[in-house]
């Protein structure tokens, strides 16, 4: 599989490390740091006019990319001013350096009152970065409360002060910015949970690194079109296409909870399965027949011809667990669908057998999609369960390791885990999605993409995006029923829009 390096989201361990490859590779700290404000520079411009600023800059790299823009904007004409804590400057190389190339003054924060801080236009917060790992001082926590209470728009450089790089809080009152400008990649801190709350919009300013600056691939990476693109195309009909070249999905459907296995397979027959049909007993057959038209209803009369149907050739992927309640021999049922190696949704009550089977469990493969709401993860994954508190993305990397396939952890950020530890996350999900049944649906929209031939991972990925724009577009008011009619809006949306579809636009 091939990762498009444009979605990477980079821990702060993995900038430093790109820092010293790009020294390696002939450029300088103090020419990156050159570069960095030259980006920041052109971003502020493009966006703002002539204005009077504030920069407010911290001990580190931070502040010297502060003092860098500060410069180029003095040269355009602005008024800008800086401070630091205590006036004093950076202490470490190429901050100093950078520092010690601003001409004008340089005040400490005691010196900015409130009066004085509602005569600037805007605020440029350069305190520490990525690098903050520690709770910061009364003097910087009582400063940041003030600069909030300015209320005067504040661009953050890269980090928005009294964050860390995975959204960490080590202030009281971080900075709410209205712009983050990030620097070559977005961070965690811009994308998940409580971290992206304080970033507002966020930009990605190129300072002229490369993919090659990487020391190594990237495993973290931001759930959006550009991300599978290649494979979304892949599953766009022809006009050489018919219904057995876009695959068949089979949808295991329970005597209990009709309506489920009825919006999976309304799911997968609006991403553009070729087929879809709903496997169920003589007796529940009238039931699901009485209310599906483009779905088919096949019965089956005991296991041996459930399996002969899943293992046709004209199967190509398989859900199992929405609606199946009360099915007293579903783990024969779960056996027989990973006997095939078919690749496969596994939701809802087959997630419970699992937890329950260690034969099942053993018999997990690599074309398998585990679709755990919280609750579900916790009783399927005890032991990754515990970092979900604290590291809901290393929680799903060791779920999807220790069950050598894709997890897709729900929720309103969802984490989509290969099990070799890369990570698609996805924010981009209409809050009405919080409904029963929407996780029905994209067991559905996921055995879709995988019958067309897309590798799990991103099946997963493209399925979550499309199902979290199609909560966007219904908005107040969203049914589970009503999704699939949503989801075919989503993608002729997607079609319109293409690959560079903003991720903001329903912010």
């Amino acid at each position: 599989m091939v990762f498009n390096l444009q979605c990477a989201v980079l821990r702060a361990d993995e900038i430093h490390a790109v820092d010293e490859r790009a020294a390696q590779m002939g450029v300088p700290p103090f020419q990156l740091m050159q570069q960095a404000a030259n980006a920041l520079a052109n971003a502020i411009l493009q966006r703002y006019p002539l204005s009077k600023v504030l920069v407010v800059c911290g001990p580190g790299n931070n502040g010297g990319d502060g003092f860098g823009l500060a410069k180029l904007l003095a040269q355009r004409g602005w008024s800008v001013h800086i401070c630091t804590e205590e006036g004093a400057l950076p202490h470490s190389s190429p901050a100093k350096e950078h520092a010690q190339r601003w001409v004008g003054s340089i005040k400490a924060f005691e010196q900015i009152s409130a009066a004085q801080l509602e005569q600037f236009d805007l605020i440029i917060d350069a305190g520490f970065g990525i690098g903050l790992s520690r709770v910061l001082n009364p003097t910087w926590q009582s400063f940041l409360q003030r600069l909030q209470h300015s209320q005067k728009p504040i661009i953050a450089i890269d980090v928005p002060t009294g964050l860390g790089a995975t959204g960490t809080s080590y202030a009281a009152h971080p900075i709410t910015a209205t712009l983050t400008l990030a620097l070559f990649k977005k961070k965690l801190v811009h994308i998940l949970s409580p971290g992206r709350a304080f970033c507002g919009e966020v930009v990605v300013c190129d300072i002229g690194l490369e993919p090659a600056h990487l020391p190594s691939p990237p495993v973290f990476f931001e759930n959006q079109p550009k991300l599978w693109w290649p494979y979304w195309q892949q599953t766009r009909p022809d006009g050489h296409s018919h219904k057995y070249r876009r695959g068949q999905v089979m949808v295991f459907g329970g005597p209990q909870l009709p309506g489920a296995p009825c919006l999976s397979a309304l799911g997968a027959a609006v991403a553009g399965a070729g087929l879809v049909s709903i496997l169920t007993d003589p007796q529940t057959w009238p039931i699901y027949a009485a209310q599906m038209q483009a779905v088919m209803v096949r019965r089956f009369t005991n296991k041996l011809v459930f399996k002969e149907k899943i293992s046709a050739a004209n199967c190509h992927a398989l859900v199992l667990g929405p609606g199946a309640l009360g099915v007293a021999d579903l783990v024969d049922y779960l056996g027989a669908v990973l006997a095939t190696h078919k690749p496969c949704v596994l939701d809802a009550e087959a997630l419970n057998i699992l937890a329950q089977t260690d034969d099942c469990w053993s018999a997990l493969h690599a074309n398998c999609v585990l679709t755990p709401h919280e609750g579900e993860f916790k009783r399927l994954f005890p032991q990754a369960a515990k970092l979900l508190e604290s590291n809901r993305v290393q929680a799903v990397q060791q779920a999807a390791q220790q069950a050598r396939c894709v997890v897709v952890l729900k929720g309103a950020e969802t984490l989509i885990a290969l099990d070799s530890g890369e990570v698609a996350i996805n924010n981009h999900a209409g809050p009405y999605l919080a409904t029963a049944g929407s996780g029905d649906v994209l067991a559905g929209v996921i055995a879709a993409f995988l019958a067309q031939g897309v590798p799990p991972f991103f099946a997963a990925a493209m399925a979550v995006w499309l199902h979290g724009e199609a909560g966007y577009l219904a908005g107040v008011g969203l049914t589970a029923d009503a999704l699939p009619h949503w989801l075919v809006q989503a993608q002729q949306k997607l079609v319109h829009n293409g690959p560079n579809y903003a991720y903001n636009d329903h912010v």
